[in-house]
């Protein structure tokens, strides 16, 4: 049972990995959704909070998974 759980695992995490890609492909990193943007005049700026929350996630099962 274990092992069929791994792998299911495993199955969900590679197709994330692909949507990611794929949405990445089609928009670049510029538009990520939540990604905030603010224009004040000529300048902008830019908070990656989509991208830093969804390198967290990708660290932590990547880790986790080495550990064990």
């Amino acid at each position: 049972m274990a092992k069929m759980t791994r792998r299911l695992i495993g199955v969900v995490a590679l197709l994330a990995l692909v949507a990611v890609a794929l949405l990445v492909a089609s928009n670049g990193l510029d538009s990520f959704p939540g990604n905030i943007v603010i224009k004040a005049g000529d300048t902008r700026y830019k908070v990656p909070l989509g991208l830093m929350v969804l390198a967290s996630v990708l660290l932590t099962i990547v880790l986790n998974a080495r550990r064990r």
